[in-house]
């Protein structure tokens, strides 16, 4: 049951005991339930609507801490410092298909979007665009096919 539904429900809940227990002071009132059976019948339904509203607290409760974790992980998220390609190191990867085969590539020059690499499988200096992913920049030397290596500043 998702989250917001379970709320739905447990407000209906209530809505719906409130307006029996209407309903047995209404009959109490005018005489067609005697004391015993209307003070029997309104601690079973009072016992009731007391457990529906904590059950619905205590939802709300769970709705809160999950909200302030999401936020907390955000923000640690966010805090986080992005390792970054450095102009001048060689940084190397291997083949998704040969592990044996490692590419090594030198980054010549950087900006805040792009790097200009040369490396073992390009003769000339390329320009290639950054990604950020899992905390770090990447990127494809090779360019963008299926099996293309991925390189990152580790």
């Amino acid at each position: 049951m998702k989250l917001k539904n379970k709320k739905e429900i447990l407000t209906e809940k209530l809505k719906t005991l409130t307006s029996i227990i209407e309903e047995l002071i209404k009959e109490y009132k005018t005489g067609e339930r005697d004391a015993e059976d209307f003070f029997h019948e309104m601690y079973k339904k009072t016992s009731i609507l007391k457990d529906a509203v904590e059950e619905l607290e205590a939802h709300e409760n769970h709705l809160a801490k999950i909200k302030k974790e999401d936020e907390e992980r955000i923000m640690a998220a966010s805090k986080k410092e992005i390792k970054k390609f450095e102009a001048g190191k060689e940084y190397s990867t291997r083949s998704t298909c040969d592990h044996n085969c490692i590419f090594k590539f030198k980054i010549v020059r950087r900006t805040a979007k792009n790097v200009w690499i040369i490396g073992s499988q390009i003769k000339e200096i390329t320009r290639r665009k950054i990604k950020i992913f899992e905390g770090e920049e990447t990127i494809l030397p090779l360019g963008s096919f299926s099996m293309a290596p991925i390189l990152r500043a580790k």
